[in-house]
């Protein structure tokens, strides 16, 4: 998530997600790995992610559609 988010950086989630999760900073798990990626929009019970440097993330373009149960939790700090 650079630039917005700086490697190590402690971040703040909480796991209660707002019902419009659209342009909001995710953690989810994906392969068992945590990630973190911003949502870009909702359909149904699929979310669809993107990272803020797009010339260098991976993210939905590549591995499609995450399940809304894969969030761990939203970012509540620091705003971004």
């Amino acid at each position: 998530m650079a630039p917005s988010l700086k490697d190590g950086q402690i971040i703040l989630l909480s796991k209660h997600l707002n019902k419009n999760l659209n342009n909001r900073v995710v953690v989810f798990s994906h392969q068992g790995i945590d990630k973190i990626k911003r949502v870009s929009f909702v359909s149904d019970d699929k979310v669809y992610l993107l990272g803020d440097n797009l010339k260098f993330s991976s993210d939905s373009r590549q591995f499609g559609l995450i399940d809304k149960k894969n969030i761990v939790g939203q970012l509540i700090w620091p705003k971004i």
